[in-house]
């Protein structure tokens, strides 16, 4: 039973590595293949806050198994399932609180182009107001910026290439 017991939380603690981040630069591949939209916008604010970001719902389950597994280990009959009850509860509720972490973020407010105002909260070097900034939209939802390097210049291509008939 050690054995599973080892091997359960070795599982658990690998579904735990990968948390949320606000860095605007890290993403997962799904979301590199499901950028929906990219629009420019322009920065008309700026303030530093200290965002929490939720802990992880698998780190949850993956402490409940563990718990349970640890409270199984415990005492017999009725007092046994008391025992794995407050374990899975109990781990459950670390392993989701352990994963939760609070990051200094800059939360920018965006005018769009295309009109509408947007805010969006994200880590690494600030921009400043007034930046001309790319908004990326992922299938998500989610939404980061970053500086906006074209100086508003299009770039269309398409029409100057030569293509073999």
């Amino acid at each position: 039973m050690k054995k599973v017991l080892i091997l359960v939380l070795a599982v658990a603690i690998t579904a735990c590595s990968r948390q949320a981040t606000l860095d605007p630069n890290a993403m997962t591949y799904d979301e590199s293949q499901s950028i929906v939209s990219v629009e420019r916008g322009v920065i008309i604010a700026v303030e530093q806050s200290q965002v929490t970001i939720d802990g992880r719902d698998d780190a949850g389950v993956a402490g409940a198994i563990v718990g349970g597994l640890a409270g199984s280990q415990v005492g017999q009959g009725g007092g046994r399932d008391a025992a794995v009850a407050i374990g899975a509860l109990g781990a459950s509720y670390l392993g989701k609180k352990l994963t939760e972490k609070t990051e200094l973020a800059f939360v920018y407010t965006v005018e769009q182009k295309e009109g509408g105002i947007i805010t969006v909260a994200q880590t690494g070097n600030m921009i400043n107001i007034g930046e001309p900034v790319l908004i990326r939209t992922f299938a998500n939802g989610r939404k980061s910026i970053t500086a906006d390097q074209s100086q508003n210049r299009i770039y269309n291509r398409t029409k100057e290439t030569q293509y073999a008939d």
